[in-house]
């Protein structure tokens, strides 16, 4: 469970934190959001869509078209290699989150990420000043930027749902030897982006729009990996890995130097 907490010095000063070895924390995630300045590395590995969230769209990358499962996460956790790491799994355990009533972001950690421990293993959290390290310094510019990259997806998106551009996606998988519908799906009408008028044309292209609704459908020819994915996976299943699947082929090799786009 994923209970994130504010980092203190007066809570965590004396504690160590280790980087995650595998991904087998979002193991379960069937979506994540994208930011502004991954767009384009994610589409060319990974289908993306818009969904609704209450009044408004998110773009985020489909790494499943089945609840509950990532399909770019292997037995073991690890990452599929050469697949592209999406930059919100980069940063665990750590998101900057909004105090409750204010805009102010600070820095929080997962707490039950099994990753934060009293002994001498791992890195500093802070230094002997009572700063932040050096390592959580970077998390910190890391997490920074992915913040400014949601706010400019946002925003691009939001031109994109006013210009009417994102409709409804039919996408079908195979439950049981049959076709089933996934719900909530939703895609760039590429019909009405050819033909959009000169002001509405530039009026998205000051926002970043255009570059997002381009790699949006482009991106849509990635289904079919997903479908291939999810053969790997059931293949897995029913055999184990020794059943002709070479994974020493198909996994990341493990390197923590995650926390750059």
């Amino acid at each position: 469970m994923v209970r994130y907490v504010p980092l203190s010095r007066q809570q965590h000063g004396a504690q160590k934190w280790s980087r995650p070895s595998t991904f087998g924390f979002a193991a379960r995630e069937a979506v994540v959001p994208v930011v502004g300045l991954e767009i384009a590395a994610v589409a060319t590995t990974m289908p993306t869509a818009f969904l609704k969230d209450r009044d408004r769209f998110v773009l985020v990358a489909l790494l499943s078209l089945e609840p509950g499962k990532n399909l770019f996460t292997l037995p073991d956790g690890r990452w599929l290699k050469d697949q592209y790491i999406p930059a919100m799994f980069r940063a665990y355990p750590f998101r900057m989150l909004r105090r409750p009533d204010s805009d102010q972001l600070v820095l929080c950690i997962d707490e039950e990420a099994g990753l934060l421990g009293d002994g001498p293993q791992g890195e500093a959290l802070f230094d002997e000043t009572g700063r932040p390290s050096a390592a959580i310094g970077e998390v910190v510019k890391f997490l920074e930027a992915l913040e400014k990259g949601r706010l400019e997806v946002e925003a691009a998106v939001a031109a994109l749902a006013k210009a009417e551009l994102i409709i409804p996606w039919e996408i079908k998988r195979m439950h049981q030897d049959r076709q089933v519908a996934v719900n909530g799906m939703h895609r760039i009408d590429e019909q009405r982006l050819r033909t959009l008028d000169d002001n509405a044309f530039l009026s998205l292209r000051r926002s970043a729009a255009l570059q997002i609704a381009h790699a949006q459908l482009i991106s849509m020819s990635c289904l079919n990996s997903l479908a291939r994915l999810s053969e790997l996976h059931r293949m897995l299943a029913s055999t184990g890995s020794q059943g002709g699947v070479n994974l020493s082929e198909l996994l990341s090799n493990g390197s923590n130097d995650l926390l750059r786009f």
